[in-house]
């Protein structure tokens, strides 16, 4: 279990340090558009980094242990 949790904060890690490929000028302008629009909050390293927009990815990375 404790191999399984240290997996899966290194994958969100990965995630989070993950600067490429670049995103789009558009697709950085919309995600500032949506967040001043329904968070109003801007924050510029989620606007700006692929694979970090919902938090969805980061929340559902899970591992599973099996002993086989």
């Amino acid at each position: 279990n404790r191999l399984k949790e240290w997996l899966v904060n290194v994958i969100r890690e990965e995630i989070k340090n993950m600067n490429e490929p670049p995103l789009k000028n558009s697709t950085v302008k919309n995600r500032e558009r949506r967040y001043i629009t329904k968070a109003r909050n801007k924050d510029p390293i989620t606007t700006s980094k692929p694979l970090v927009d919902t938090g969805l990815m980061l929340a559902e990375v899970q591992g599973k242990a099996e002993i086989l």
